[in-house]
């Protein structure tokens, strides 16, 4: 880790490595598809204006893959370390990437060429309560 991130998950402003989808829906906002989709792609555009972007790394999206099918006990047991860095996080990365294949349950949808989430942080009292609530059941 450096600096607390995960080396894989590259801050935008030091990397850019493939054309990044919000930038694409940036150039978007107030275009004819925007208007088609009632503003939408606008309105995304102010919460990614918001946020810090990071690029993932193929090799991220599988440890999270492998994390979310671990027991839910386990989850919940490295739940503390789990924070967002920021209010808004937007993550992205690639839909396609030799890595994934062993993850891939059919070959007849096409991976979309870039995938994203866009995050909010809740407020540790929340968290702390879930974890509070976990722990009161077992």
């Amino acid at each position: 880790m450096a600096d607390g991130y995960i080396e894989a998950a590259t801050p935008i402003a030091t990397a850019r490595r493939n054309p990044m989808l919000a930038d694409e829906i940036l150039a978007a906002a107030d275009s004819p598809a925007d208007r088609v989709y009632t503003g939408a792609l606008s309105a995304l555009g102010i919460a990614i204006r918001q946020a810090k972007r990071f690029d993932l790394t193929p090799g991220i999206i599988v440890t999270a893959n492998t994390i979310s099918t671990s027991s839910f006990a386990a989850q919940l047991r490295v739940l503390p370390l789990c924070r967002l860095p920021f209010e808004f996080t937007w993550m992205e990365w690639p839909g396609a990437d030799p890595v994934y294949d062993a993850y891939r349950v059919d070959n007849a949808t096409a991976a979309a060429k870039r995938l994203n989430a866009l995050l909010r942080r809740k407020s540790t009292e929340t968290l702390e309560k879930v974890l509070s609530d976990a722990g009161a059941r077992h």
